[in-house]
């Protein structure tokens, strides 16, 4: 499982081990990164990890 901490600590790594995973599942899963994410983020995440969804408690910019 990729923690917050090692997420922290290892942002290089991230990309390719989302990657594998989303390899291995072979269309089973969705990886669906959280944590931290916001509507400021979201697309610069999604783009850095390779994936087309985020999940988030504050993905829509409120007025």
């Amino acid at each position: 499982m990729l923690t917050r901490e090692f997420c922290a600590e290892n942002m290089q790594l991230v990309p390719a081990a989302v990657a594998a995973g989303a390899a291995r599942a072979a269309g089973r899963i969705t990886i669906l990164p959280g944590g931290g994410i916001t509507w400021e983020n979201a697309e610069r995440i999604a783009a850095e990890l390779g994936v087309g969804e985020v999940h988030g408690t504050k993905i829509v910019r409120l007025p």
